[in-house]
């Protein structure tokens, strides 16, 4: 007699926990550069806008015109102020020989003494390379006033966006006028404690002060130079100090930025401030990464 088989149950299957999605790791911050053009882009600039300069001439029927070199030296301050010296330069170059093919040098031809026009039209000529030298200088001098001005906003907003660093401002005596809660905090003392008191009777080397502002009283800017301060307890605290140029009215005081370090400083005096700041956010960012994982298998 068969013995009836029983029926074989399916083992049971112990669902795999998914495997935790990797999150992306935080995007890279551009550097001040990266949107910097190439040399061939500036140079293949200069010369496109003098070609259209010379068609903007032709077009107005500027040949014989005084005139003639406006739409050029529109162009050259285009270039310069975008590009810099070495394109500007070029524009000058590729302008006067654009300028004397295409509009000096037929008048001459059509001339009853084509060496007396010749004569004038080199004339023109330099004046203008004078003239445009002189306007790639000034314009070259506010473009890099443009660009401190936008360094200096980019290193004020990264200052302010993080809680550690400290902000003050030292007025015309050498005296504390203002400071944020992160300055006095670090330090280890109250705000009515703090702000009043001379800025060097915080530094252990008061000369780091004293030469700190004698450089903002001339107008030079102060960046990432090392300082150590004496915190109420006693003990220091290495900083580096900041000073950013948008405060601008010197009788308003200088506007500093108490940068903290952890040690060992000798590892980041190297860094400018605000990639400083950014590597350590990018650290607490993957750190924080990290341990979900880890909460998630607990």
């Amino acid at each position: 007699m068969a013995v009836p088989r029983r029926p074989v149950r399916p083992a049971s299957v112990v669902p795999t926990p998914p495997a935790p999605v990797p999150r992306p790791a935080p995007a890279a911050v551009p550097r001040a550069d990266a949107h910097a053009s190439s040399p061939s882009l500036a140079y293949g600039a200069a010369v496109a806008a003098s070609g259209f300069a010379t068609l903007a001439a032709l077009v107005l029927g500027l040949g014989s015109e005084p005139g003639v070199f406006a739409p050029f030296f529109v162009a050259l301050v285009a270039i310069a102020l975008r590009y810099g010296v070495g394109p500007g330069l070029v524009t000058i170059a590729t302008s006067v020989v654009a300028a004397y093919v295409w509009l000096l040098a037929p008048m001459v031809e059509l001339a009853f003494d084509p060496t007396a026009l010749r004569s004038l039209a080199i004339y023109r000529l330099a004046v203008f390379a004078t003239a445009g030298i002189c306007i790639t200088g000034l314009t070259e001098m506010h473009r890099r006033a443009l660009q401190q001005l936008e360094r200096s906003r980019r290193q004020l907003r990264a200052f302010a966006a993080d809680d550690e660093v400290g902000m003050q401002v030292i007025d015309g005596h050498g005296r504390i006028s203002w400071a944020d809660p992160a300055t006095p905090r670090l330090l280890g003392y109250d705000a009515a404690d703090y702000i009043g008191r001379p800025f060097a009777d915080f530094h252990s080397d008061p000369a780091v002060a004293i030469d700190v502002l004698a450089l903002l009283a001339s107008g030079n800017p102060v960046e990432n130079v090392p300082a150590t301060l004496v915190r109420k307890d006693g003990g220091t605290q290495e900083v580096l100090l900041n000073s950013n140029t948008l405060l601008g009215d010197d009788s308003a005081g200088f506007l500093i930025a108490v940068l903290p370090l952890a040690p060992p400083a000798a590892a980041v005096d190297g860094k400018l401030a605000v990639s400083f700041l950014l590597e350590r956010r990018r650290r607490a960012a993957a750190a924080k990464h990290a341990e979900r994982p880890n909460a998630e298998r607990a």
